[in-house]
C-alpha cells in the first residue's frame, strides 16, 4: 500500500464528535493519515470530561469515557501521534500562539503532510510587527 498523505486534525476538528467520527472514518478507509501530538488529545480528553460533566456524568465516569476515546483513537491509528515538535513550537510569530504547536507538528510530520486539519485558518496568519 502506498504511503497515505499526512493530514494534521487539531482539536478543534476531534472535539465535534460527529466531525471527527467523520474525519476518522475516511482515515480509516484509506484516504489519509491522521497526525497529532499530545496537546491536540489532552484537549480532546479535557472537553469530552466536561462534556460528559455538563450533562450528568459523574467526574468519574467522565474521565474514563474519555480516556477511552483517546484510547480508541491511539490504537486505531498507532502511528499518528507526533513527538518532537516541541522545540519548533513558539517559533512561528503566529496572531494565536496557541496555535503554532499544530504548525510545528506539521513540520515534523512533513513526509506527505499535505494540510491541517482546523476549523478556521485566521490563527495561522503571520503576525504583524
Amino acid at each position: 500500500m502506498p504511503d497515505l498523505p499526512a493530514v494534521v486534525l487539531d482539536s478543534c476538528v476531534l472535539i465535534p464528535s460527529r466531525m471527527r467520527d467523520f474525519l476518522l472514518s475516511l482515515a480509516a478507509s484509506g484516504c489519509f493519515r491522521p497526525v497529532w501530538n499530545d496537546v491536540v488529545l489532552a484537549e480532546v480528553a479535557h472537553q469530552e470530561r466536561g462534556r460528559h460533566e455538563k450533562f450528568g456524568t459523574s467526574t468519574t465516569k467522565a474521565r474514563q469515557i474519555a480516556a477511552d476515546l483517546i484510547k480508541h483513537m491511539t490504537e486505531a491509528f498507532d502511528d499518528s501521534m507526533i513527538s518532537g515538535w516541541e522545540h519548533l513550537d513558539g517559533t512561528f510569530g503566529l496572531p494565536d500562539p496557541h496555535d503554532e504547536h499544530i504548525v510545528a507538528t506539521a513540520i515534523i510530520a512533513h513526509q506527505n503532510c499535505v494540510g491541517l486539519t482546523c476549523v478556521g485558518l485566521t490563527g495561522f496568519e503571520p503576525a504583524t510587527p
